[in-house]
């Protein structure tokens, strides 16, 4: 059943100036399916930019801001390039020798590498070399979700202050991908690069992953773009689950997503990898 929306243009209007069509919005109810399962709650949002069109389930909640996690990545490598904190993708810094409990971590990684297996103690690295007076002045100035960085320099976005939502998501993605930010256009395709997952013949998928464990409740996310149909098409998918994370909760931040697009009659694909850690 499908549904529009017209209040929720005014939400989103934020997105308008990055397209010359009108928008238009609709609502996806049977998309409940994909995420109701194991307690969980969640909502999908995509933008198909060539027709302007909004699909979301649950469009309120489109609105809330959820902590990060990991998704905080993408903005997170721009402002280490911008500031020279990391000169290139291919920059390596040693692994400080203590063991964690993702096994990939626990080696040298470059900012590609690190960014691929969403390497926390890289990032965290990286964060106290930005400093927390460059780390908000970022923020502030393109407007990232509620711009709060307490918590701590090196957590802020795993369980501290920051929050973003998935309009918000949608429209710091568009302004990446035609390079509205105000970030170097070098360093903006240094970052998108780093997002490819999947290229296809007849599509290329980009993305990040996120999951955080905040006051006992699992917060994970898909965020990212496909290119197909000579379209893009911007995604944000946010679930929650309370208590211990059932055994489905990692990769289904990629499956829900891949159903919704499916949906639409997109990426028609095998089954997408996804990260499988806490801070990926």
């Amino acid at each position: 059943m499908l549904r529009i929306f017209p209040r929720f243009l005014i939400l989103i209007f934020g997105i308008i100036f990055l397209t010359s069509c009108r928008q238009s919005v609709i609502e996806h109810s049977d998309w409940a399916a994909f995420i109701q399962q194991e307690e969980r709650e969640g909502s999908i949002m995509i933008f198909d930019e060539k027709d302007g069109t909004f699909h979301v389930y649950d469009a309120d909640r489109c609105m809330e801001q959820f902590i990060p996690a990991s998704t905080y990545k993408v903005f997170h490598s721009l402002i280490a390039l911008e500031t020279g904190v990391i000169p290139d993708s291919s920059y390596l810094m040693a692994w400080d020798s203590t063991e964690r409990s993702i096994p990939a971590w626990n080696r040298d990684h470059s900012l590609k590498t690190a960014f691929r297996n969403s390497v926390v103690w890289y990032y965290q690295r990286i964060a106290r070399e930005i400093g927390e007076e460059r780390m908000l002045s970022f923020l502030k100035q393109e407007g990232y979700g509620n711009r709060d960085i307490s918590g701590g320099i090196d957590m802020f976005w795993l369980t501290g202050g920051l929050k973003i939502s998935q309009s918000e998501q949608l429209q710091f993605l568009m302004k990446l991908y035609h390079k509205k930010l105000g970030f170097t256009e070098e360093n903006m395709n240094i970052v998108k690069d780093m997002m490819i997952r999947e290229e296809e013949a007849d599509y290329t998928l980009y993305g990040k992953t996120g999951w955080a464990i905040v006051n006992s409740t699992n917060y994970g996310w898909f965020i990212g773009f496909l290119e197909q149909n000579e379209n893009v098409y911007f995604f944000a998918t946010q679930i929650a689950e309370k208590g211990e994370a059932s055994p489905s909760f990692s990769q289904s931040r990629v499956d829900i997503t891949e159903s919704a697009l499916k949906g639409l009659g997109l990426l028609d694909a095998p089954q997408l990898p996804a990260d499988s850690t806490q801070g990926s």
